[in-house]
């Protein structure tokens, strides 16, 4: 059966060793699925998510794009290095930017878990 795969570079640096392992992991997935290949290097835009939830910040072009390939995805794959313990920072900031209260996710009243909007 086939999926819709997101494979996301999630190295920062262009022509990474991730980047190559991303892209043979979409060669190989394109054989039985649709799939997408997006580079976090090939991306622009502010990682802080400055105001927090409490304001809205405008979103960059790439920010929703990324939002859409998510929407369309029923398998997403994250190809990345580990920097001193952690995600790189555009990473974090990525996630941060866009797994927002009305797309990924929505708080409840009266509940400490918000209710999931993504699928899968």
């Amino acid at each position: 059966m086939s999926k819709r795969v997101l494979v996301l570079a999630a190295n920062p640096k262009k022509d990474s060793f991730t980047s190559h392992l991303a892209e043979a992991y979409a060669s190989s997935a394109e054989k039985k699925h649709q799939v997408q290949l997006l580079e976090i290097s090939d991306m622009e835009f502010n990682l802080d998510l400055s105001g927090g939830y409490a304001e809205d910040q405008l979103m960059e072009g790439s920010l929703k794009s990324f939002q859409e390939s998510l929407e369309w995805c029923e398998h997403l794959v994250i190809v990345t290095p580990i920097w001193w313990g952690s995600l790189p920072a555009k990473l974090k900031g990525l996630i941060d930017r866009t797994f927002l209260p009305g797309f990924a996710f929505q708080y409840e009243k009266g509940k400490s878990i918000p209710k999931k909007l993504l699928n899968g």
